[in-house]
Order: C-alpha cells, then sequence, then structure tokens
C-alpha cells in the first residue's frame, strides 16, 4: 500500500472551510518510508453529513462507544505503534480532536452518558 499526502493548499482548505485538523502519517508508522501529511483520524472519528437525523448520529456514536471492544479486538493482535487504528478506544476522547464540529445527536449521546461536562 503506498500512502498519497495531502498537498498543502489542500489541507488548509480544509481546515479553514469544515475545521479539519491537519496531521502527519510518521516516517515509520505502517512502514511508510517517510512523513506523510494528512487529516489527523485520531479518536475513530466518523464524518457525516450535517443534515444527518439526530436519532442516527445517536445511535451511531452508541453503537461506536458500547461496542468498542469489539473494534478493538480487531487490531489488538498488532502493537498500538503499527496498527491502522488506535486503541484503546476512549469515550471521553473520540468526540475532540479533529476540530469539524459535533453533531447534535453524538452530542446528546456523549452528555447523556457522561463523557462530555
Amino acid at each position: 500500500m503506498r500512502f498519497l499526502p495531502f498537498e498543502e493548499q489542500a489541507l488548509n482548505a480544509l481546515a479553514n472551510k469544515y475545521g479539519l485538523r491537519p496531521g502527519i502519517l510518521p516516517k515509520g508508522y505502517l512502514k511508510v518510508p517517510e512523513d506523510v501529511p494528512c487529516l489527523d483520524w485520531s479518536n475513530w472519528a466518523l464524518l457525516v453529513r450535517e443534515d444527518m437525523d439526530d436519532d442516527l448520529a445517536y445511535r451511531i456514536t452508541s453503537i461506536m462507544v458500547e461496542q468498542r471492544a469489539e473494534l478493538e479486538g480487531r487490531y489488538r493482535h498488532l502493537p498500538p505503534e503499527i496498527a491502522p487504528m488506535t486503541y484503546p478506544i476512549n469515550p471521553f476522547a473520540m468526540w475532540t480532536g479533529i476540530g469539524a464540529p459535533l453533531h447534535p445527536g453524538a452530542e446528546a449521546y456523549y452528555r447523556e452518558h457522561g463523557y462530555m461536562k
């Protein structure tokens, strides 16, 4: 597999228009030969349309949080430093970090279950 770097102009446009955060896939991680500019996808974030039904966003969030052991289990055979997805999944952190606004349905789930204050 070969990772294609984002162009700086594209990363800046995504940050300015949507609030997405640039990141770096560091040299050596997933066997990349050099640092690769990309978006920061930390904490198992999903991007959805802003007009997604609140109840659907709530239910998707509940699955991501309540079934996180199942999701993590798919990657636990790999050391964290080379796994393509980060683990452990932390519901207190998974709603933070990408820069884009949180969907109201997802926010409702996190607040109702004490993961946000």
